[in-house]
């Protein structure tokens, strides 16, 4: 008896944080130096999956012809809660990037994590025939100012930004007198961001005396609820700090309440 009890509870627990239907999480993934092809699908079984969360992933291979062909795109953001990219230097094809603009135009929800920054930018260069560009998506968008990166063999941790206390997306962090969290990767180089930017979390590198801001949100014309992290390093996703950062994005930009906890079993930092 005690145990139907427990998954009646536990059916209803996922109902309210849900809805009453399941939101589903397009999950763009084209960038081969993270490897978020990998990590990413796992952090939605261990961490979203459980929660009801339902998923489309989007993947494009590393080289080749079919690089910028995010087969399957269009489709799936016909009926997508959330989009969610980690995504570097794609020109998809001319119907998939009319797609995307018209989700975010949408008002929708959008998350970018680590290249995400420079997702259809070529670096001046132009889009393949029948393909498109959007060289404006960071600025825009993600309120961001990519420019590059400190280098790979400094150390880098983060740090939560102590006006933003008090952030949903910030619950079950450390604050930012007792947490100083490795991160894995360069520093990138984001400032200064657009004013309509939200700092939520700092970033450090050994030697270099300016921080920069490695998690925010903003809230672009289009009036979406925007999630970007810089961080989304293969060693981040092994971060309980990080993870409960990226559950309680998504929760935040469904309008959710967020968890602040995570399925990871390492311990607290």
């Amino acid at each position: 008896m005690r145990s139907i009890n427990a998954v009646l509870v536990a059916s209803l627990f996922v109902s309210l944080l849900i809805g009453s239907e399941k939101k589903k999480i397009v999950f763009v993934l084209a960038e081969k130096e993270y490897r978020t092809a990998e990590t990413v699908p796992t952090f939605f079984k261990e961490e979203l999956a459980p929660l009801g969360f339902e998923a489309d992933f989007i993947k494009a291979p590393p080289e080749g012809p079919e690089r910028n062909n995010l087969k399957g795109l269009t489709k799936a953001l016909q009926n997508a809660d959330l989009l969610f990219l980690s995504v570097r230097r794609r020109a998809p094809t001319i119907v998939q990037m009319k797609a995307l603009r018209a989700y975010v135009e949408s008002g929708k929800p959008v998350i970018g994590i680590r290249t995400s920054s420079h997702p259809f930018h070529l670096r001046g260069k132009p889009a393949p025939e029948g393909h498109s560009l959007w060289e404006g998506f960071d600025p825009d968008i993600l309120g961001g100012n990519y420019s590059g990166h400190h280098g790979n063999n400094l150390k880098t941790w983060f740090q939560t930004e102590p006006t933003a206390k008090g952030h949903p997306i910030l619950k079950g962090l450390p604050s930012a007198k007792t947490g100083k969290i490795p991160s894995g990767g360069s520093l990138y180089k984001t400032t200064p961001l657009a004013p309509t930017a939200e700092v939520l979390v700092n970033g450090f590198a050994e030697s270099i005396t300016q921080n920069q801001p490695v998690a925010w949100t903003h809230k672009p014309d289009s009036s979406n609820r925007v999630f970007y992290t810089s961080l989304g390093h293969i060693e981040d996703f092994k971060q309980k700090a990080f993870r409960i950062l990226l559950l309680n994005a998504v929760h935040w930009t469904l309008e959710l309440p967020c968890p602040g906890k995570s399925r990871f079993p390492n311990k607290e930092h």
